[in-house]
């Protein structure tokens, strides 16, 4: 286990491997990305009190069946 006040990597690739990982934030958790691609095996799920999905252009959805509410 490691406590620092701020911990900060620059570098040119940064692969990460592990079986299990998780990850907790008091406050924020922000990722500034130009592309960002997330593949998932299984099943996939967002539990959130408030979400907002905002595309300056088009959106797409594409699945066998769209349940809403």
């Amino acid at each position: 286990m490691q406590e620092v006040e701020r911990f900060e990597l620059t570098a040119g690739r940064l692969v990460e491997k592990t079986r299990d990982t998780f990850r907790e934030a008091s406050d924020l958790v922000q990722t500034r990305a130009g592309r960002m691609r997330t593949l998932v095996a299984r099943g996939y799920s967002l539990l959130s009190s408030r979400t907002a999905l905002t595309s300056k252009r088009e959106t797409s959805i594409d699945g066998s069946k769209i349940l809403l509410g």
